[in-house]
């Protein structure tokens, strides 16, 4: 039988937990924790996993927004297009969907987006997502998911 010790659950959170009991399940040798013994792990104050990455590769659909803020920072707005294509199984249709990304880029990644791509241009980006929200004027509340690359590359 697998013990799980506190220390090591302090050590790399919750993660190892999942972990172990995915391995212990292979091999018959832990019963499954429940969902309400895995929540009293998780409120003992041991860190549950996150992690906020984005991998998309599609077109550049808009004109790049390049500017310089005020403090000297450069930084770049545009949007990327990702098809998605699938054949529908009962009818063998081929079926498709586009989805619209909006990306924001600072420093050194502002200006490669700058300079190299345009509308139409290949591309693939990686980030992570932020969420805005916001009130427009007659008092609806808006929001909107967009990517912050950290990297991008020629696709």
């Amino acid at each position: 039988m697998i013990q799980i010790l506190p220390s090591m659950l302090k050590q790399k959170g919750c993660f190892i937990v999942i972990m172990l009991l995915r391995n212990a399940a292979k091999t018959q040798q832990l019963k499954k924790l429940d969902s309400c013994q895995f929540n009293i792990l998780r409120l003992r104050g041991y860190p549950m996993p996150n992690y906020n990455k984005a991998i998309f590769m599609g077109r550049v659909v808009r004109d790049l927004d390049f500017r310089i803020t005020p403090s000297g920072q450069l930084k770049a707005n545009t949007a990327i297009a990702i098809n998605h294509d699938w054949i529908d199984q009962p009818a063998g249709e081929k079926r498709s969907t586009v989805c619209f990304v909006d990306i924001e880029a600072t420093g050194r990644n502002a200006k490669v987006l700058n300079e190299c791509f345009e509308i139409g241009s290949s591309i693939h980006v990686e980030g992570y997502l932020r969420y805005w929200k916001w009130k427009k004027g007659n008092g609806d509340i808006r929001s909107k998911h967009d990517l912050m690359v950290e990297s991008l590359h020629v696709s």
